[in-house]
């Protein structure tokens, strides 16, 4: 079967020294386009194309720009960037869309990438494509090798599967009949991921990544989803980024929560106290002091006499507000068996 179409409505255009015709207006691309990909005699005996005579005598074997797509993700392949204004300008691209998404989008303007609620774990969070990702990002890898590192048990950066990503079922390609998998990353993961690609278009993700975060936690922006639920989830996924660095170091546990909480404090703007475990039953210098008619620096001065800001068990280091300015200060919370020991050594110098 053949159709006749007009010359007129042909686009010739040459990618690495091939000719390619275009037809937009049908969605339709010659069937040489596969010379583009490697191997591509794996799909030569596909029958879904269609002979179409052009009214300048010539004919030419035709795919649709649907067909194409699918077989360029058979072999993992990004379409040429040639190609874009005709594929994208009038069809959505596959990556860009998964059911498995939910529709309400946090952006709805000047979009780089698109961000969706999904499911992870138990929470509800902001979540990207990473096939969307790894388009945004023109990595030269193939998706599955480029993503393998990520998503692969045991990874290098600590990624956990159900709790920084999942896996998504994106179709079924047509041709094959081969799941089209996907995997939704959180807005965290996705910042730290483009910041490891080390390129401009990683720079641009990750910058894209933290308006977006503050667009959605902006109570002024409209179709907000879920405010608190976002907040909670930026914090537990800040969280785990701050423990993959903090954990390597060769610190106290109390130095390590405390560092956690500054780095979160710093880059979040989360509050301290949100962070840190409660602190009762446990006295600063100060109430001490109050307690014992003695002041906040004697006390200081008596405890690091008796090295009890090096134990652990009596002393909890803690990121206080300063008195004086609005900076955070280190402060110790003393177990209450301090005050005993703080008072026999009073009572010690009294006596000598």
């Amino acid at each position: 079967m053949s159709t006749q179409i007009n010359a007129a409505d042909v686009i010739n255009i040459s990618i690495n020294q091939n000719r390619i015709r275009v037809i937009p207006t049908q969605k339709l691309i010659s069937c040489n386009v596969l010379n583009l990909v490697n191997n591509w005699t794996t799909l030569r005996n596909v029958q879904s194309f269609q002979i179409y005579h052009i009214d300048d005598g010539s004919a030419c074997a035709m795919y649709t720009f649907e067909l194409v797509q699918q077989m360029f993700q058979i072999k993992n392949k990004q379409l040429p960037k040639e190609l874009h204004q005709f594929f994208y300008s009038v069809t959505t691209p596959p990556t860009a869309k998964h059911d498995d998404f939910k529709k309400d989008a946090i952006m709805t303007t000047n979009q780089l990438i698109n961000i969706q609620q999904q499911t992870i774990g138990d929470d509800t969070v902001n979540a990207v494509s990473a096939r969307e990702l790894h388009k945004f990002l023109e990595s030269k890898r193939e998706f599955t090798h480029w993503v393998k590192p990520y998503v692969s048990q045991d990874n290098a950066y600590g990624f956990i599967e159900g709790t920084d990503f999942i896996s998504i079922d994106a179709g079924v390609n047509r041709i094959n009949n081969v799941p089209i998998v996907d995997y939704a990353f959180t807005i965290d993961i996705a910042k730290e991921v483009s910041m490891l690609s080390k390129t401009e278009q990683g720079k641009k993700a990750r910058k894209y990544f933290i308006e977006c975060e503050k667009k959605a936690n902006n109570p002024q922006i409209e179709h907000k989803p879920e405010p608190v639920k976002i907040i909670r989830h930026t914090n537990a996924s800040a969280m785990r980024a701050a423990d993959r660095m903090i954990e390597k170091m060769t610190i106290s546990d109390e130095r390590k929560t405390l560092a956690r909480a500054y780095l979160l404090h710093k880059e979040y703007d989360i509050p301290v106290e949100t962070m840190l475990p409660a602190v009762a039953h446990k006295l600063n210098a100060t109430e001490i002091g109050k307690q014992l008619g003695i002041s906040a620096n004697m006390v200081g001065r008596i405890t690091n006499e008796l090295g009890i800001k090096n134990d652990s068990a009596l002393c909890e280091l803690r990121l206080d507000k300063s008195p004086h300015s609005s900076k955070q200060i280190e402060t110790c919370y003393y177990a209450p068996s301090v005050m005993d020991m703080v008072k026999a050594k009073l009572n010690e110098r009294k006596v000598s």
